[in-house]
């Protein structure tokens, strides 16, 4: 395998190995990757294909209504809206599959929760499919709602939209005419972009639901070691330095708006018990008990212990500790290097601007 080599000529023998489109053996089955990329990709487009479509033909009607009810005042229709995205949004995508195999499988028995899937039957395929697709619809709906909430929302507010209503254009006129072309472009790029990022979702969604051929997915995760994960672009509307803290008026601080102060309150009870992690009276994160396996939530263990004794809430304290290290890591080497490539694009211009 060549492990033996420098860490640079690994890396070299992995890109030209790469250009020459051959990926490899897995670890553990010592099967090309290729070819298990060839079996699992065409039931992920399966999945995939009618999330983004579907995705697209919810998200944009609502984010564009409350938008819309935004723009001219009615905020508790838009704050359900996006709180309601929100919540979706936070939703892990196996912690959702989970429970809607449990539920809607398990339980009602409205979906199979095993079988093949097969084009010679297309309904038996629906009915398999139709959780997973779901499942992913789900997160995708609530992030693309908020990103056209927020482009049509910015372009509302310029002045030629304002002098369109002026000349005697309705506000659904304004709306179709002006706003909702001219905020295609950021929608467009988030679609191309949740699209690549929904692909490495569908993975974990094929394996939780027992999809045939998902585990060609697992072992191609396995062999190159990469993590599914989902990303969230989320333009926002330009503003002044001061415009984070204050409105342009200058009289509401940031703690005036609702969503942020819920954000604030969950986020800060969560900081403040991370670091008093290690002074709470709990077992160790790492710590085992063989008279205390898989126990229920109880005051000693609130979250139960795991199969090896090991108590589930001091490892998740630490599991959320390093997520917030990493987090607030790659958002300030992030947020440094975006300003300094957005800075010296903007200056030079030209082709450095792109």
């Amino acid at each position: 395998m060549g492990l033996n080599k420098p860490l640079l000529a690994q890396y070299r023998d992995y890109l030209f190995s790469l250009a020459r489109l051959d990926l490899g053996e897995t670890i553990t089955t010592r099967l090309p990757v290729a070819s298990l990329l060839a079996r699992a990709i065409p039931i992920t487009m399966t999945i995939a294909a009618p999330t983004i479509l579907l995705t697209v033909m919810l998200a944009i009607p609502l984010g564009t209504m409350a938008a819309f009810m935004a723009h001219r005042g009615k905020m508790w229709l838009d704050n359900l809206l996006t709180g309601l995205a929100m919540v979706l949004d936070l939703m892990p995508s196996f912690w959702t599959s989970l429970v809607f195999l449990l539920v809607f499988s398990l339980s009602f028995g409205w979906f199979p929760a095993s079988g093949q899937v097969t084009w010679e039957d297309p309904w038996g395929m629906v009915a398999r499919l139709a959780l997973p697709v779901l499942v992913l619809l789900m997160t995708q709906v609530a992030t693309m709602a908020r990103i056209t909430r927020t482009s049509v929302l910015e372009i509302l507010s310029e002045d030629y939209v304002r002098t369109a209503r002026s000349l005697g254009w309705s506000e659904l006129a304004e709306l179709f005419r002006h706003a909702l072309k001219n905020a295609a472009l950021p929608i467009a790029t988030v679609i191309g972009l949740s699209f690549g990022n929904l692909l490495n979702g569908t993975m974990i969604v094929e394996f939780i639901f027992t999809i045939p051929r998902a585990r060609p997915a697992r072992e191609l995760l396995r062999s190159t070691g990469m993590a599914a994960q989902t990303a969230d672009f989320a333009p926002t509307r330009p503003a002044r330095w001061r415009g984070i803290f204050k409105t342009a008026a200058g009289g509401d601080s940031l703690l005036a708006n609702t969503k942020a102060r819920i954000a604030l309150a969950i986020l800060v009870p969560i900081l403040i018990l991370t670091a008093v992690a290690p002074l709470l009276p709990i077992q160790a994160p790492l710590e085992t008990n063989l008279f205390a396996l898989m126990e229920p939530p109880s005051f000693a263990h609130p979250f139960g212990t795991d199969k090896m004794g090991r108590d589930i809430f001091s490892r998740t304290l630490s599991g959320i500790k390093v997520s917030l290290l990493v987090g607030f890591s790659v958002a300030l080497i992030a947020l440094a290097f975006g300003m300094v490539l957005g800075t010296l694009g903007g200056f030079f211009g030209g082709w450095t601007g792109p």
